[in-house]
């Protein structure tokens, strides 16, 4: 129990440690004293700062819980306002904190808190860019490897479906299908140099993820009926959707295909149907 008479201010242990220490010795201890005694510490440390003394701060609750009366004697000197804070009439400097110390350090440390927030949001915001893995750049093997992870069951690369990643949450679809891939960088996504091209699986609409329908062989999106060619290129009449689906930067070396998903390109406007650059759909739904 003397541990906790370390939580009054030093000044004031000095001049009433001793009869607290009687007190304690008369009530038996438990929660309610130890409740008692932090109570009689932080009423102390605020006393002290106020300049109010006219008892001894932080002891007379105690004492009056307990079986005796303990003399204050000279204990309950006032403490007054000097030019260099708070003293008491023997000189002796008062402990504890100012009201407007309190609200400089409140207010301190709610922004220190803020602070730490927002940088924990932005480092882990950024972090994956900083990696392997979505964010940062995910291989995904050669043409074989590729071609084994078929969006769709059944469906082929070589007959113009795509394969899908969700490690690198996109499809990957060939140029021509009749062709491999090629070394180079396609830094926008276009597939021109590489011959594939790796779309991001968000409908630029409303976030949904398109399907890709092996009867038309084009993408289509549950959620609002936007239509997208196999190569991602959005045909206007149908759905809301403003662009066409957004492209991840790819590079291929040696025949092995990267996916730099840190390196967005937003689709391309939409092509209306019967226009160049539109792939005819080959007939029917998936919706």
């Amino acid at each position: 129990m003397n541990r906790l008479l370390r939580l009054y201010p030093r000044e004031w242990r000095e001049r009433y440690g001793d009869e607290l220490a009687a007190i304690l010795e008369e009530r038996p201890a438990g929660p309610s004293l130890v409740l008692d005694v932090i109570r009689g510490a932080l009423d102390a440390h605020v006393r002290a700062a106020r300049g109010r003394g006219s008892v001894a701060p932080g002891l007379a609750h105690i004492a009056a819980a307990s079986t005796v009366s303990p003399v204050l004697s000279p204990a309950a000197t006032p403490v007054v306002p000097s030019a260099f804070g708070w003293r008491d009439v023997d000189g002796r400097v008062a402990g504890g904190m100012s009201r407007r110390q309190l609200l400089r350090r409140s207010l301190g440390a709610a922004v220190g808190l803020w602070v730490l927030e927002v940088s924990a949001g932005l480092i882990g915001y950024l972090w994956p860019n900083l990696s392997s893995g979505f964010g940062g750049r995910v291989t995904l093997g050669d043409l074989s490897a590729v071609a084994a992870r078929p969006a769709v069951p059944g469906a082929s690369l070589r007959n113009g479906a795509p394969a899908y990643f969700p490690e690198a949450r996109a499809y990957i679809q060939l140029v021509d299908p009749t062709l491999a891939f090629r070394d180079g960088d396609d830094l926008d996504g276009s597939g021109t140099t590489t011959n594939v091209r790796a779309l991001y699986q968000r409908c630029p609409h409303l976030g949904c993820r398109p399907n890709f329908c092996v009867q038309n062989h084009w993408f289509e999106c549950p959620c609002h009926q936007s239509r997208y060619d196999r190569l991602g290129i959005k045909v206007r009449e149908l759905g809301p959707a403003a662009r066409s689906m957004d492209r991840f930067a790819v590079s291929v070396t040696g025949g092995v295909l990267t996916v730099d998903t840190s390196k967005l390109t937003l689709g391309p406007l939409p092509v209306a149907l019967g226009q160049p650059g539109l792939v005819p759909s080959r007939g029917g739904t998936c919706i």
